[in-house]
């Protein structure tokens, strides 16, 4: 097979397919686009060994076993634009194209901001998503603030508020819940959780949101004023309220591009999807995350590589036995709609 695979989205997803193509036989050529100027690294890393300062951030980068050589492109520091699927090329931010045969789409997910933008402006109120943002963090963790908010109480805002901890930096951590976690955790664990992160120090504010983000006279973030009357006084704010799914560039391509992925309404045979939630109509040839849920635990990613060889995997079996399929990440089983099957 000496087709054209063009993988957009240079992170661990776009990563681990290319090393499954290039391990199960793929030998046509490979070129991966990514909006950051970095390859692709590793992010648990940021919010702890990063922030602290243990390592820097270029010692997150993943390592590359078949994807080292000259027989893969990488287009990295400029974003895709646009997806024309009549012409099968990706448009670029910078006004080039990338011409394809199959295209993979794994752009991810990004950090979500703060909902007030003259407020999310204030210097010293930051998201932790990229490398950049972990950086940045640790410069700040460097200065000694008197106060660390953590807005949010999920994974990211809990591991924030640990490495805050584990270097005597205070913190508080405002969760809408009752207690951080309980929608990953279960109560009961959650409430164990919590427990852990108060007598480690942690001032953790449950039950209660953010209503603004105050600033001084040079528009640096001084403080917060919370959903219970009450204030927090802090230097730096960390907007840990999840993520947004990367499908805007998608408009106008014939896909169905929201916020809970990309429905394809005709028959294709060239587009794979790499999302935590994608639905597909009319036998549209996406893959789910996790592979594993149709391949099996040790096949997570052989599902690409099958369509990459033109072979039929259990995945792609899956697919023509059903109109509508959907994938959730984190489970076990693709739940199929029987009225729509």
């Amino acid at each position: 097979m000496t087709d054209k695979i063009v993988i957009v989205g240079a992170s661990l997803s776009g990563l681990s397919a290319a090393e499954a193509m290039r391990a199960q036989g793929y030998t046509g050529r490979l070129t991966i686009i990514g909006d950051e100027p970095y390859l692709p690294y590793d992010r648990p890393p940021l919010s702890k060994a990063v922030a602290m300062g243990r390592v820097s951030a270029s010692q997150t980068t993943l390592p590359r076993r078949f994807t080292r050589g000259d027989d893969v492109e990488w287009r990295l520091g400029i974003a895709a634009s646009g997806l024309d699927l009549d012409k099968r090329q990706v448009q670029l931010a910078d006004g080039q194209t990338v011409p394809f045969d199959r295209v993979l789409l794994a752009t991810g997910t990004r950090a979500r901001g703060w909902s007030n933008p003259g407020q999310a402006k204030l210097d010293g109120v930051i998201t932790l998503r990229g490398r950049d943002d972990a950086e940045q963090f640790s410069l700040r963790l460097a200065a000694r603030p008197r106060r660390v908010l953590v807005i949010g109480g999920g994974f990211t805002g809990s591991e924030i508020a640990s490495s805050c901890r584990e270097i005597d930096i205070p913190v508080t951590v405002v969760a809408r819940g009752a207690v951080p976690l309980v929608g990953a955790l279960g109560s009961v664990i959650a409430q164990r959780a919590a427990d852990l992160q108060r007598a480690h120090g942690v001032d953790l504010r449950c039950g209660v949101s953010v209503n603004a983000l105050e600033g001084d006279s040079e528009g640096r973030f001084r403080a917060a004023s919370l959903s219970d009357g009450s204030h927090v006084e802090a230097d730096v704010a960390v907007v840990a309220l999840g993520a947004i799914r990367n499908t805007e560039w998608l408009k106008g391509s014939g896909l169905a591009a929201g916020p809970i992925g990309v429905v394809r309404l005709s028959w294709v045979d060239n587009i794979h999807c790499r999302w935590e939630w994608c639905c597909l109509l009319n036998h549209a040839l996406i893959g789910i995350e996790p592979f594993s849920a149709v391949e099996g635990d040790g096949g997570k990613h052989s599902a690409i590589a099958s369509v990459c060889r033109d072979e039929p995997s259990g995945f792609e079996r899956t697919l023509r036995d059903h109109d509508l399929i959907c994938g959730r990440r984190h489970t076990d089983q693709l739940d199929v709609d029987p009225k729509l099957a």
